[in-house]
Order: C-alpha cells, then structure tokens, then sequence
C-alpha cells in the first residue's frame, strides 16, 4: 500500500517538473518579460497575485459544480454529505 502512495507522489512531482518544462519552452523569453514588468513592485505584485488566486479559486468551485450537477442524483455530493 504504501507504495502506491510513494508511486503516486513520484508520478506528481515527475508531472510537475514536465509541466515546469513545457511551459518554460513555450513562453520562452516573452512570458518572463511580461512577468518581470506586470510584477516591478511590491503592492503590484501583491495585488496581481490576488487576482489571479480569486480567478483561479473561482474557476475551480465553478468546474466542481458544474461537475456535480452532470452527476446522477445519487451520487451527488449533497447525499454523500449527508449520509
């Protein structure tokens, strides 16, 4: 069992690194100008991030709603809740 475990964290982080990789081979230098200039600053900086974890929070409760409501009745998240 704890195997499976330590396999499924290894397969996460190796999905990780793949991702950091593709991601910086696409951008390439152009993504890290616009970052470098959307972030000079402290209050920007913060501000920018606040923005992007409230678009991307709600990005996420809306998927998992949307998700939720496709499923048949039973099976739902309201009746596994509740017992």
């Amino acid at each position: 069992m704890w195997s499976y475990i330590f396999a499924g964290i290894g397969m996460i982080f190796i999905g990780g690194q793949f991702l950091s990789f593709g991601v910086k081979q696409a951008a390439g230098t152009r993504l890290r100008a616009v970052f470098t200039t959307a972030t000079k600053g402290r209050w920007r900086t913060v501000g920018i991030g606040t923005l992007a974890g409230a678009l991307l929070q709600s990005t996420n409760a809306v998927s998992f709603m949307a998700f939720d409501w496709l499923l048949p009745p039973s099976t739902r998240m309201k009746s596994r809740l509740s017992g």
